[in-house]
């Protein structure tokens, strides 16, 4: 949701019916309804804009990054997760260490 975990959530809720009378709790949830809408719909709208703009500039993900250092040579920039999920030679033990 918003990065608010069951427990808080529920600390929220009992805030609320302690604090908010039982007649104002339908138009209070109503609001609550309402802003949620917006909020989903304003992260629609700003996901479509990224992705209109990663389509106009050809902004792949998949592209080769560099870094160009202050000499001016350009180095692959490698992603952290890739490094990660490659395999690594095994160590292979010596007949004297068995």
């Amino acid at each position: 949701m918003l990065g608010i975990s069951l427990t808080e959530f529920a600390v929220i809720v009992c805030v609320a019916v302690i604090f908010i009378k039982p007649q104002d709790m339908p138009v209070i949830i109503k609001t609550i309804k309402v802003l949620m809408k917006k909020v989903s719909a304003l992260k629609k709208e700003y996901s479509s804009t990224i992705t209109k703009l990663q389509k106009e500039f050809d902004l792949d993900e998949d592209e080769t990054k560099t870094i160009i250092d202050e000499n001016g040579k350009p180095y692959i920039a490698y992603d952290i997760e890739d490094l990660k999920s490659e395999q690594l030679p095994q160590k292979t033990k010596n007949a004297s260490e068995a």
